[in-house]
């Protein structure tokens, strides 16, 4: 296990090197001047040679390999860099909004994994029953609808029409008597639209896999010897059938991330992708860097897990020896 941990994290080494310089050039040459943009802010029409200053003092007079050394020194020392959009630490602006990011992340990454199996597991159970059919349904209509409307679609219902929840924010701006409450009223929505998408995923991918181990023959066996469902589904055969479900467990940890950018902009949360969005407007190239380098580490982190995940679940993969024992 330690030599696949070591394997991966030096064959990542070079990925992700070179996923910064791709993003770093691509950043570059996109059109729109961060400097402009900031000074607009003080200026209706900043002077030439007070963009020509701000630039200097920002390094992004220089050439753009330079800037990319430069930029990956600082980084590899813990430094991203500072926002053009607020001069503040990139490093103190994602602190900032990265509780908020975990929080909506765990409960959805939580939510749609238990609750994903555990219907997969129900569905496969019952195949072509009325409860699968609807389960069926719900997730091919889940999958097809992308996040930002199934969340203008519940802020409609849920807040305009009936006036339960709160619409967007993490907090209610004029307190509330319970903060808890406060906070989980806010959270329900969100979470939804970012859980729903991956719970139905997983649903499926769980009902197949499972259909499929229970049609082998040492599960027709193990019914033959007179052992129970529940112990033949339990011991022999979910085991097995987790092997496929392992893989999306590993790559969901950067597509929560990548997922809620829309979906904290819709409901307004404070968290990253709320930051990377507002980044992307305002050309604020640190901060993007800075968030697509954390984006290539969860991809990577999420591969690992996963490799680690078929090894715990299926004793017959080795990684050591390069295949299968």
């Amino acid at each position: 296990m330690r030599t696949l941990i070591l394997r991966r994290i030096i064959v990542s080494i070079p990925l992700l090197l070179s996923v910064s310089l791709l993003s770093f050039y691509i950043l570059q040459s996109a059109p729109g001047d961060p400097v402009a943009m900031f000074l607009q802010q003080s200026f209706e029409r900043a002077p030439q040679h007070v963009v020509d200053a701000m630039r200097e003092r920002l390094g992004l007079n220089r050439p753009i390999i330079i800037q990319y050394l430069y930029w990956l020194r600082e980084m590899l020392r813990g430094n991203f860099g500072v926002s053009l959009k607020t001069l503040e630490p990139v490093s103190q602006v994602i602190m900032r909004t990265l509780p908020a990011s975990l929080l909506l992340m765990v409960v959805s990454f939580a939510i749609a994994s238990v609750c994903g199996i555990a219907l997969g597991v129900y569905s496969a159970l019952r195949p072509y029953r009325a409860g699968d059919q609807i389960l069926s349904f719900i997730a091919f209509f889940g999958y097809s609808i992308p996040n930002f409307w199934l969340g203008l679609i519940l802020i409609y219902v849920f807040s305009f029409k009936m006036g339960w929840l709160p619409s967007s924010g993490m907090v209610s701006l004029r307190g509330a008597p319970d903060v808890v409450m406060d906070r989980i009223a806010h959270l329900i929505m969100p979470v939804a639209t970012l859980a729903f998408h991956d719970m139905v995923v997983w649903l499926r991918y769980q009902r197949s896999a499972l259909l499929g181990v229970l049609g082998e023959d040492y599960i027709r066996t193990a019914k033959a010897k007179g052992l129970a469902q529940r112990i033949v589904v339990a011991k022999h055969a979910l085991r097995n059938a987790l092997i496929p479900v392992v893989t999306l467990l590993g790559l969901s940890v950067p597509r929560l991330l990548t997922g809620s950018y829309i979906v904290e902009y819709v409901f307004a949360w404070p968290g990253m992708g709320r930051l990377a969005v507002d980044a992307i407007y305002t050309r604020d190239y640190p901060v993007i860097m800075a968030i697509l380098m954390i984006s290539a580490v969860l991809v990577v982190l999420g591969n690992l897990l996963a490799d680690v995940g078929y090894a715990l679940v299926d004793p017959r993969i080795n990684y050591g020896t390069g295949g299968a024992r």
